[in-house]
């Protein structure tokens, strides 16, 4: 195997080519036994792991040249790398190899906007607001493609379209902290952050990244009253002008363009007009007839801009006219009320408010009353002078006195004691709600009630109500506030409504009422569904789906083009719009670095204008695959029930795939002939007596092959079962091991009577010393020499049978047993089979030193024999002889009749469709259990060279070609790892009917003796 330099320097995600050749020790490439190119694949790893990346082609062409492309996975780690390639061989004719060599890799970064972070819908939130001229803070994080951080990197952040950036480093936990100054003139609205990093130079660097996030820009507003009456009579009609400009002198915008906006007038605190402010210049002109009943004394005029309705605190009061991104502000100037009064001291009493004017009026007669001109009136309250008149030329006078703000309330005594004033007061009343609320939702109204000083009212009753239906009547604390906790019934529409504070008139406040409006929304619900379970493996994927509906009608409409938030752990990994009927479905997947167990599914509604948000979560569990790997050291031949010389010992990890990679100690595991031998799936046992210890995350099993394993070659199943509690799921791992067996061989031969029994025969009977069963199939081969010590004749190569006995007789005319024409015989007794342990052989050679011979007995006494006896037994022989070619013939026909109906059969399958591999292996297996039962050999299923032999002794007409052909295939399809494919089907159905035709030109099948 030779591997190519790698000159490419890819990054993770990318794909890069890789080429090399595999070639035989003779030069060539690898070749089938005619000639033919042997299919094979190259087996690949990085840094000596199988995972990481995926391969594209592979395969081995003609010369042995191949090539392929690597495709790294997106997490795979930048730095210095060993690529292996390897050739693990189908076939037992060629050996396997494997080179390495080395190359970069890089990396990527990712930037993630912590601060300032925008939603699903690409917005920006309410926290990412900030003035012109104010700073923006930042919070970025950088991450490499296998989400580690990356600490000490210069990133640059610059606010797009203006001159404003700056540069920052990233922290040891890849997180960079700054603020940014935002333009006194910068535009209000979106606007765009864009952070760049370049990266880390080198081939085994990181390719940088950038990314754009949006935060939003505010100014304030300037309402200026340039224009207003200072004094006015009740009844007048007067006008308010002034301008609505922004922070700059500008008006206002709305992308751009200049635009209008609403501008509230309020008298003292009451609104009573509003106007649209010319767009251009945002010059404003209200105009208002202050009403007959108007109070005397101070009062104040008040021009209010809302500001924005979404973007500005506080959120949704603005007038939805008016533009974006612009706060409030407001403008108060003061003005004068006088109210007409004639006063006649003939009716001096009546009611007067804090702030308004007691007025006083008579006429100063003589005694003969007469009116009194231009003469001086003192005027006197409760004792204490307050002005002097000065009466006209009918004798009137009037005295106006301002009742001042902070007058007790209550009778006023003129000095005549002629009458009473009562003293009055105004209130101001407010009232809150929060906005939008839903039916059965509990809320809180709170509000107040001030005089005209702003001084609390305590114990004031407030009625609330709700388009006249009453909700409470409430009572102001010593501070005069109130409260009351209202839970919303179902009796209003859904949409906006008013509620309204009315405190009637008690002691000397004059009554007054105040209002707030509120949305009354649906409520909404939202369901999660985990449609394949909430189990799933690191790799695989979550199905979820839900429904968003609407639960305050009957039928519980779904909630259609709805965005659903989905988050994981407090990550949101996606999110889904609902169809027609609410519905939604997302897929998740279980990414690779996700921790094993429980976590956290979030699916939420932020909710509407008309409907409540909603939200829900569910556990889902993590499990990850289980990595088992065998060390070198492990053994691969052991010894049959032989724990001290010959155990099985497995030594290795358990560690998890994806995640931190951890390796695991004290796992349950089991060891077994067959995977899941726990439960004895397909037959299998698990090996018992085996001592399995751990250390520093590595296990150590030995122990004894049991008792009842077979001899030869053996598969042995790894077990580690599924483990709840660490989330993994069961894995297993196949070993082969060489099973030997301790044996106990004995060689019995036949005593030799001189004239009677001179046939040399006799016995080798091979016990397992753990079960005291035969050992069949061990092949025993024995030569037999004279007196002279030369060898008479081919050796022996009996094998044992079921019972482990193989059987000696060496025929002979005149018998090796006769002493006067060969002298007394000896044997030489070969037994080297691997299955056989070391142990045992030895043992036996020490035995085969002494030698094997017959013992022998000489007859003094001949006893003569009857010429008709020697007629007889020649009669007998003759009959049976005949009546055995007879059955050997039938025999003969049928066996041939049956082998060309399993491959005339077998073609006919394979031409079909069916399954090339399974139908071929079931040929085999046919053929197998055919000569089995002929006598041709010792089991019904053997490698394909004993099938080989057999079938040479079966069927010596067939060809060597079609015979080879006929091996080849049934090679491919026991040992070759590939898929098979067109090319196979057609050499097998060529192979197939090869044979066939050449059975039917046989005229007979060779019985075995």
């Amino acid at each position: 195997m030779v591997v190519d330099a790698i000159s490419a320097n890819p990054v993770a995600g990318q794909s890069f080519n890789v080429s090399g050749r595999v070639v035989s020790d003779n030069g060539s490439g690898l070749e089938q036994r005619d000639g033919t190119d042997l299919l094979a694949n190259i087996l690949f790893t990085l840094n000596g792991n199988p995972t990481g990346f995926t391969v594209a082609n592979g395969s081995v062409m003609t010369g042995g040249f191949w090539n392929a492309t690597i495709t790294l996975s997106h997490t795979f780690k930048a730095g210095n790398n060993v690529l292996e390639a390897s050739f693990v061989p189908n076939v037992n004719f060629y050996l396997g190899s494997k080179d390495n060599t080395t190359f970069d890799s890089r990396g990527y970064t990712t930037l993630v906007f912590i601060r300032p972070s925008t939603d699903g819908l690409g917005q920006p939130s309410l926290n990412d607001r900030t003035n012109r001229g104010d700073n923006v803070s930042l919070r970025i994080l950088l991450r490499d493609n296998t989400g580690e951080d990356v600490p000490q990197q210069a990133i640059m952040v610059e606010i797009v379209g203006t001159n404003i950036s700056a540069i920052f480093t990233t922290a040891d936990n890849g997180t960079a902290i700054g603020v940014l100054n935002v333009p006194s003139n910068q535009s209000v609205g979106l606007s765009d952050l864009r952070v760049t990093f370049g990266g880390i130079p080198g081939t085994t660097g990181l390719l940088g990244s950038d990314k754009t996030t949006q935060f939003v820009v505010l100014a304030e507003t300037n309402l200026t009253i340039s224009q207003s009456p200072s004094t006015l009579t009740a009844g007048d009609t007067f006008v308010v002008n002034g301008t609505l400009l922004d922070d700059l002198g500008l008006p206002l915008y709305i992308d751009g363009v200049e635009s209008l906006a609403i501008v509230h007038l309020l008298v003292d605190g009451v609104p009573v007009s509003s106007v649209e402010t010319d767009a251009m210049s945002g010059a404003f002109s209200l105009s208002w007839v202050l009403p007959e009943d108007a109070n005397a004394g101070a009062h104040q005029i008040e021009v209010r801009f809302t500001g924005g309705r979404d973007w500005v605190d506080p959120i949704g009061v603005g007038d939805p006219a008016n533009p974006e991104y612009y706060h409030p502000s407001s403008d108060i100037v003061p003005f004068n009320v006088s109210v007409p009064t004639k006063i006649l001291l003939i009716t001096p009493t009546g009611d007067v408010d804090r702030e308004d004017s007691m007025t006083i009026q008579g006429r100063l007669l003589d005694i003969v009353d007469s009116p009194l001109a231009d003469m001086t009136i003192e005027i006197w309250l409760d004792g204490n002078w307050l002005t002097n008149v000065t009466t006209d030329v009918d004798g009137m006078f009037t005295a106006v006195h301002a009742v001042p703000a902070d007058a007790n309330l209550g009778p006023f005594l003129p000095s005549q004691e002629s009458g009473t004033w009562n003293v009055f007061s105004k209130i101001l009343v407010t009232v809150e709600m929060p906005s939008p609320v839903a039916v059965t939702q509990n809320v809180t109204i709170t509000g107040s009630v001030v005089d005209n000083q702003l001084n609390p009212i305590a114990g004031h009753q407030v009625e609330l109500n709700v388009e006249g239906v009453l909700v409470a009547i409430v009572t102001t604390d010593a501070q005069g506030a109130f409260s009351y906790e209202w839970t919303m019934p179902d009796i209003f529409s859904f949409g906006n409504h008013t509620m309204d504070a009315l405190a009637p008139a008690q002691g000397f406040y004059r009554s007054n009422s105040g209002n707030t409006t509120f949305f009354l929304a649906h409520r909404s619900d939202i369901t999660l569904i985990f449609d394949d379970g909430r189990d799933a493996t690191r790799g695989d994927t979550w199905a979820l789906s839900g429904r968003l509906f609407d639960i305050d009608t009957v039928n519980r409409d779904g909630l259609e083009g709805m965005m659903v938030s989905i988050v994981l752990d407090d990550v949101e990994v996606a999110t889904a719009i609902t169809s027609a009927d609410g519905s939604w479905s997302a897929v998740i997947p279980a990414t690779m670095e996700l921790a094993r167990g429980e976590h956290t599914f979030t699916v939420s509604f932020a909710g509407t204008n008309a409907h409540l948000e909603a939200s829900t979560n569910a556990i889902a569990i993590v499990w990850s695959n289980m990595e088992i790997t065998l060390d070198e050291s492990s053994s691969k031949i052991v010894t049959r029930s032989d724990g001290t010389f010959a155990p099985i010992i497995l030594t290795g990890s358990i560690a998890e795939v994806g995640g931190q990679g951890e390796v695991f100690e004290n796992l349950v595991m089991h060891i077994g002939n067959g995977t899941d031998c726990i439960n004895n799936r397909d037959g299998a046992s698990c090996i018992g007596g085996l001592l399995i210890t751990w250390s520093n995350g590595n296990f150590s099993i030995t122990g004894p092959a049991p008792s009842w394993m077979e001899s030869g070659s053996q598969w042995i199943s790894i077990d580690a079962p599924r483990n709840d509690s660490l989330y993994l799921n069961a894995e297993s791992i196949s070993q082969i091991l060489y099973v030997k067996v301790n044996a106990d061989i004995s060689v019995i031969i036949d005593n030799i009577v001189e004239d009677k029994n001179e046939d040399i025969a006799g016995s080798v009977i091979i016990t397992a010393q753990d079960t005291g069963a035969g050992i069949p199939g061990i092949s025993v081969t024995i030569y037999l020499y004279d007196g002279n010590h030369t060898q008479l004749g081919n050796p022996l190569q009996p094998i044992t049978n079921e019972n482990g006995v193989a059987v000696i007789v060496f025929n002979s005319d005149p018998p090796y047993g006769d002493a006067s024409v060969w002298g007394e015989v000896s044997m030489d007794i070969i037994i080297n089979d691997p299955r056989l342990s070391d142990e045992s052989l030895a043992t036996f050679a020490a035995q085969r030193q002494d030698g094997f011979a017959p013992e022998y007995s000489y007859a003094k006494d001949v006893q003569e024999v009857s010429m008709w006896s020697y007629v007889m037994i020649l009669l007998i022989a003759a009959l049976g002889a005949a009546g055995v070619v007879m059955y050997r013939k039938k025999k003969a026909a049928e066996m041939m009749s049956d082998a060309a109906e399993i491959f005339a059969y077998t073609a006919e399958l394979l031409a079909a469709g069916d399954s090339i591999r399974e139908a071929i292996f079931n040929c085999y297996q046919d053929l197998c259990s055919l000569l089995q039962q002929r006598d041709f050999l010792r089991r019904d299923f053997e490698t394909v060279r004993e099938f080989e032999v057999a079938i040479r002794q079966a069927m010596p007409g067939i060809s060597n070609d079609a015979l080879v052909a006929l091996d080849n295939t049934f090679e491919i399809a026991r040992y070759s790892r590939e898929e098979m494919g067109g090319m196979h089907q057609e050499a097998a159905v060529q192979a197939l009917n090869r044979m066939s035709a050449e059975i039917d030109q046989l005229q007979a099948i060779t019985p075995r003796t």
